[in-house]
This record gives C-alpha cells, structure tokens and sequence, in this order.
C-alpha cells in the first residue's frame, strides 16, 4: 500500500469565547461566628506573644525575623480555605500546606508567614467575621475563619516537607532550602548574608528559580535550621537533596568485533546534521569506532571541568550505541544500505567518584543542556537521560526541584527554546523483586525525575524470551510483548497525577530458574557500544536506559522527517502511534473495562510507538496535524480596545472523507485525537485546593458528536470544563459521550499530553468533523499578581483515522481539500 507524508492543517481554528467557572463547593465547618472568633483571636494572640519571648531570648548574631510563621489547622475532615491564606497584598503568605489522616478523617495544615507591620490586618479578618455580613448575608471572610481548627507557633517540623524520618537531626546534611521569592534576587542575598553569619554551608552556585519559590542548597542539621528559622522571613520548606539511584552493571558481550567493520561498511553518515540527539549521563568515548563518526570532538562537554569528557562507567557509551542505531543487532545483521542522518551530543552530568557534588540536580540538568545550545544553537536536539534518584515526592507522583526544572527547560521558560526532553521511567533492580513480577513493578513508583509533566517519560516492555529449551534450563520472567520486569510505574498515584511513562520501548527481560532464582541474562538484553574498546565492542544493556536511548534514536527519526515539527509534536507522534500489546492487555486490562485501562496505561503508558504510523500516512490511515497558539485565558474586547479577562476556546472544521465514511456504513474505523502542550511549572507544597495549580494552564479536547448541534456542543464544553474544575459530576449524556472513548475523560486528562481513541462505524464518524480546544484553569489564570494571564498557550493536536478496509481512500479526498485551502487567495487590506 502506497505511504504519503502526514498532513498538516493549513486553516486556522474558530476563536471562541465561553464563560469559564466560578468556585467548588467546599465543605466548612459550621461555626457560631462570634464564639469561633473570639477561640480564633485567642489562639493567634498566643502564638504571637510565644513568638515574641522567643525573639527576646535569643543571642543569634543577627536581627531577628520581621514577621511570624504559623501553622494554621484545619477540622478534620473539613475544607481550610488555603488560597484565602495568601495573601496578593502581602498581608500573609501561604507557604506550604499537607494532609493528615487523623481518625479516618484528612485534616489540611498550612503554614504561612505574617509581617510583624501586617498582624493587625489578620486580628482585622477575625472581627469582621464577628461582626460583618457580606451582602448574600454570610459572614464576613468566612471561609477563612470558619475553615481555622487551630493556630500555632510554626516548628522545625512544618518546614519539613520530605519523609520525616529523613529530616537532618545531629548529623548536617545538604538539603534543599525552598525561599519564597519576588524575581529580585533579594531572598538568596539575605539568605547568603544570614548563612555567613550563622556558618552555614551553602552552595553559591545551584540555585533554581520558579515563580514566587527560588531553591537554594544549605548543609544543616536541625539546629542550624532552628537558627535559620529565627532570623530568616524567607523560608518556604526544606526537602533533603538526594543522590540518583546505581546504574546497572554491564554484562558480558557476545558478538564479534568484525561486525562493527562490516556496519560502518554499509553504513552513510551525515556529518553536517541539524538534529541531534544530546546524552546527559557518564559521558560518551567517541573513539568507539560505530560513534566516532556521529559524535564530534567538539561536541562533548562536561558539567565541571575536572570530570573529564570520557565516560568513566560506560552507561553513556551504551546509550549512544542505540540512540545513533536504534536496535543494534538488526543493524549488524541487516545487508541493505543504512543512513545516519543524525548525530550526537555528550554532556558529562555524572562524576568519576560515585558521590556527586551536593548541587541541585535541576540545576546540572540545565547547565549541561546550555552548554550544548551554546556550542551548536541551530540544533534541533532530542535530550535523553537515564538518570534518576528515589524520592519520597516521586513516589507520589508530586514535583521536585529536579522535574519542575525538566519542566521549565521542556517549556523554553525563560528563552522560549523549548526540548523534547526524554526520561527513563526508572529501574527495578533487586532479584528478589523480579521473582515478584508484575506485583512488583505495580509497588514501584517511577524514580525522579520522571514524573515531570512536560517529559516523555520512557518504560521498558520485551520480546526477548528466547531460551534453551532443555529441562531445568532458566525460562523467562516476562511474556513476549509484556511488560519488562525492570520498568517501573505510577500505579500508586493520585488519579490527578500524570500517567506514568508515557510509552514503552525494549528494555529487556530476566531470567528465572528452577530455584527461583531471577537474574538478567545475555539473550534476553539489547546489544549495544561498550565503553571498553581495547577489550570489546560491543556490550549487554537493558532496562529503561535501554529504552530511553531507542526512544531518543526515535524521536531523532521524526524529527528528520518533519524538521520544522515543534517538540510538542514530536511528543504527539510517538503517543499518538503507540499501542498496547495483547500481552499487556491480557496482562492489565484483560476485560478492556474503564478501570482496567486506565490501570494499563498508567503501568504501560500509551504502549509501544511505531515509526511507520508516526511518520506516514496510507489510503486507509490519515493524520492531520495542527500546531497552533491562542490566549487562553484572555480575549481582545473591541469594545474596550483593550485584552480583558475571559476564556477563550478553539474551535476546527476539520477536512473531512465524509462520503468516504459514509460509504463504508457500519464498518469500524478507529478516530483518535493525541493533544501535547507543555506547562509552566510552579512547585512547592502550597496545597493549592484545585489540582491545577502546579501547571499554568491546563487543555483539553472534545469532539462533536453524531447528533449534536454546533450550539449544544459548546455547551457541553463549557460543562466539561467546569466539571474538572469543581470536581462537578457529568449530566448523563454528557458522561454518554465520554463513555464511547476507549479511555475517557477522566482516564485521559492528567498531565499535558492527553490521546484517546473511539471505535465507531464510519457513518457515526463521517459527521464527527468538529473538534475544539478549550483551556481549564492554571496559575496563570488564578494567581493575577503574577501577571502572566495573558500568555500565549502553544499546542499540537494529532487527529488519526484508520479503518482495516484495504479498498477504501480516506487520505486523497482530505489531501485535495487541503491543497485547495493553501491555493486560495488571501485578502489583505492595504
């Protein structure tokens, strides 16, 4: 069957305005106003005089803090109103908030900071809650004082926003400092003068810096922080700066090194690419003889100088190999002729010693990236990094300073240069939990930083079960298109949280045998380059390192065949074209129900990528791709003359194979819809009420369905929206809708890459042409002191359909309509 290139939509969307969403229904505590003022009152005066003797007593070389931390409690099982607790005008800050379980029952705690000039305008909400009524007749700053359980002087305890048992006692250790921060740099110099004085190690150069939070690293334990404490008006919350997990061993080759001779033999090299695949991990050694022609001298590069640029461990020679080849062995086997039309970038993120400076891993992250932009800036590169560390914030599938970063720099946040920035889910490593596979792969949350939202993050499925047959012989763990007992998962997360990888690609199997006993085995890896030329050429890899590096060998692939396609499209691609195996299906999802797909996908991603439905188009398969910006959350007034707040959607008329599909009648075709943006982060444990508020914005996309009208279609949107927003069920046809979707609405929309399929017939879809964008809230759209609600949002929406018909053409009719939208005349007035 003839292969066409994808189709890009020429024709701009419809711009639309819709209402938007007003508040949830949160639940408070029912109070008698003046009684819980007067317990309110009392509490925080005393809070605040315990405040004062202990400024008092204090000998600290330094003046004391202007102002006072708290902790403010709520009722168990009751809502806190967080957000009242911050304050645009500064009255008081919300810094970070958790959640206890206390009697069966969630109680939300916050911490927030109140300038000593600002105590009166707090004792001034308390008595108007007293005293006042708004005019629907409630009390006066109500959610906030009716929410308040308890006030008390903020503890060490509070700031500590890590597992607790990892919170430095005696022993000083490197954590990382969260300050709130305004962009003038301000905070870091009162830190850095108050660290001096206090003799408090701290790093001068790691830092990161997101919107309202910059992140600094101090050495201390819990005395210096209670030193801190007393002086600082700064501080956020503290986490512990950890160390990234042992990468694997390597494992004994096979192959002969003649192979390489008669690769390079059959293989043409394109030595002035402007794609590229950059590996952050232990180096790379190029003198390999299958890289050397892909990774040039000049670009390797190295974090800290004294680390050399030669890789020290091998695990970046082995993600070169394949990130340059793909699958290496069919390479060496294959007899046709192979193009490498890419090349690739080394930057050095790991030391020789295994104990890495105490820097912020965000921030090396960052650096090494800026190094490689600065020695080749017209580089379209695929960033690839297998390198990761546990986390008590990961395990959970909430941000850190390390994945928010991958966030900011996926983002262009800053340069607007954006990355397709690829990450390794992370690694199972003990055999003791390969015998418990999969059980153990659904307990084993990814690793940070891989539940970044604008990552793609990679897992590991396997075909390799090929062993000696023989009686008692070792037999394979994993079946053949399962899942890899290696790649970890997100299956323990909220539902809110991002799903967790995104896609998988081979990373291997182990072996199991018939004592149990599990360990990796020669035929069951992926070959790839060993670092040790002088002993071997080629080497056993395996895992999600594996995986990534074919991900990023992948992604370098689409990119050459569209090289003006944004990152985000790229991301969209290779979503778009995965697919489960039967073998995860039968594993995870072997009744298809609603549940059981959204467990697979958040233990399989999206499934495996193909380059072919990727890249190409056929007569029975069309994708359409749109790459397009709006505002979302304001609108040109004319009336005014001015942008005013508003929410704005996107609205497609789609070129369609309407006869083609009607033609086909009740025969299945697949629709599916992939959208990809990326966020701008903005961690911190602030407990924002709507899960929202890590990301600026959120998109989503609907589909106008068989019988509905233009008219009920927005209406629809409008209550999708506000649905996610405040938590507000579906009315049944709307939950009817979303039910035809393979995934659905609430299994789809976490995170920033959200895809969905519908299996219809081709008469329900021929009419199914209209598709919209529409924005749910953010922090751009909340937090107006920001100033950054009027920020262009940027997308690519990928929209597939496929039909088994061999003899059907739902490609050329779409084609020629879109060849004749791009040949009609513009009208520009002069």
């Amino acid at each position: 069957m003839q292969e066409y290139p994808l189709l890009f939509i020429p024709t701009e969307p419809e711009l639309k305005r819709y209402k938007g969403n007003g508040g949830g229904d949160p639940k408070y505590p029912l109070r008698t106003p003046r009684a819980h003022a007067d317990h309110v009152q009392r509490l925080f005066t005393a809070a605040w005089a315990e405040n004062t003797r202990s400024t008092e007593q204090s000998v600290l070389p330094l003046p004391a803090k202007k102002g006072v931390y708290l902790q403010v409690k709520g009722a168990a099982g009751k809502d806190l109103a967080t957000k009242s607790l911050d304050s645009s005008r500064g009255d008081y800050t919300l810094l970070n908030v958790k959640q206890l379980v206390e009697n069966d029952a969630k109680t939300t705690v916050a911490t927030i900071f109140i300038p000593n000039e600002k105590k009166e305008n707090f004792t001034k909400k308390i008595q108007s809650y007293a005293t006042e009524l708004t005019i629907k007749g409630n009390p006066k700053n109500g959610e906030l004082i009716s929410g308040i359980e308890e006030i008390r002087l903020a503890l060490l305890d509070d700031f500590w926003t890590d597992a607790q048992a990892e919170m430095p006692r005696e022993i000083p250790q490197w954590c990382e400092l969260w300050l709130k921060d305004d962009e003038t740099a301000e905070a870091v110099r009162r830190f850095e003068q108050q660290a001096e004085a206090l003799q408090i190690k701290y790093s001068k150069t790691s830092r990161l810096s997101f919107p309202e939070r910059v992140v600094v690293l101090a050495k201390i334990n819990r005395d210096a922080f209670h030193r801190l404490l007393q002086v600082s008006s700064d501080i956020a919350e503290c986490r512990l700066a950890r160390e990234p997990a042992e990468f694997f061993l390597d494992l004994t080759p096979k192959e002969q090194a003649d192979w390489a001779t008669s690769l390079l033999g059959k293989t043409q090299f394109d030595t002035e690419s402007s794609v590229s695949v950059c590996i952050l991990d232990t180096g790379v050694n190029n003198g390999h003889s299958l890289l050397a022609p892909v990774l040039q001298d000049e670009d390797m590069h190295t974090v800290c100088p004294d680390w050399g640029i030669n890789d020290h461990h091998g695990h970046g020679t082995g993600m070169a190999g394949i990130a340059t080849y793909g699958n290496l062995t069919e390479a060496l086997a294959s007899t046709d002729q192979i193009t490498i039309s890419h090349c690739l970038e080394s930057c050095k993120i790991r030391p020789p010693q295994d104990d890495l400076p105490k820097k912020l891993y965000g921030f090396v992250t960052v650096r090494a990236v800026q190094q490689a932009r600065n020695a080749a800036p017209e580089r379209k590169r695929q960033l690839c990094m297998a390198v990761s560390a546990s986390s008590p914030f990961a395990d959970k599938g909430e941000p850190t300073s390390w994945s928010a970063a991958i966030d900011r720099l996926a983002a262009g946040v800053g340069d607007d240069t954006k990355h397709l920035v690829l990450l390794s889910a992370g690694n199972i490593r003990n055999n003791e939990d390969w015998a418990n596979y999969p059980n153990s792969n659904l307990a084993m949350s990814v690793e940070d930083p891989a539940q970044s939202w604008n990552a793609l993050t990679i897992g590991a499925f396997t075909k390799f079960t090929q062993l000696e047959n023989q009686a008692g012989d070792p037999v394979a763990v994993a079946p053949q298109g399962g899942l890899s007992p290696h790649s970890r998962t997100s299956c323990k997360w909220a539902s809110q949280r991002p799903s967790k990888p995104d896609v998988v690609f081979e990373g291997g199997n182990v072996a199991r045998s018939a004592d149990g006993y599990c360990c990796t085995h020669d035929a069951l890896g992926v070959l790839t380059t060993s670092s040790r030329m002088q002993h071997r050429l080629f080497t056993n890899f395996d895992a999600t390192s594996a995986a990534t590096a074919e991900a990023a060998w992948f992604a370098a692939q689409l990119q050459l065949a569209y090289p003006e396609a944004w990152p985000e499209t790229i991301r969209a691609l290779m979503v778009h074209s995965a697919e489960w195996t039967t073998a995860m299906r039968e594993q995870f999802a072997p009744g298809a129900s609603k549940t059981e797909i959204a467990k697979l996908k958040r233990i399989c991603g999206h499934g495996v990528p193909s380059l072919q439905r990727a890249v190409r188009c056929l007569n029975n398969n069309l994708v359409l791709v749109a790459e397009r910006e709006f505002m979302p959350f304001r609108y040109f007034d004319e009336n005014v003359n001015k942008l005013v707040e508003g929410m704005q959607l996107q609205m497609f008329d789609l070129p369609w194979p309407k006869d083609a599909l009607l033609d086909l009648a009740e025969t299945p075709v697949t629709l599916r819809i992939t959208l990809s943006y990326f966020i701008e982060p903005s961690p911190g444990q602030r407990g924002w009420d709507s899960k929202y508020r890590y990301a600026s914005h959120g998109l989503r996309f609907e589909v106008c369905g068989p019988h509905e009208s233009l008219q009920d279609f927005e209406k629809r949107i409008n209550r999708a929206a506000r649905e996610e927003e405040e938590d507000v069920p579906a009315p049944p046809r709307d939950a009817a809708l979303s039910e035809r979707w393979g995934i659905g609405r609430n299994g789809r929309n976490s995170g920033s890459v959200h895809s969905d399929y519908w299996e219809g017939t081709g008469a329900e879809i021929a009419v199914c042409n209209r598709v919209a964008v529409f924005p749910v809230g953010g922090w751009w759209k909340t937090r107006a002191h920001l100033k950054k609600a009027d920020s262009l949002a940027r997308y690519s929406l990928i929209i597939s359909l496929h039909t088994e018909a061999q003899e059907v053409d739902i490609y050329t009719p779409v084609k020629v309509a879109i060849d004749n939208q791009i040949q009609i005349p513009v009208a520009v007035p002069v």
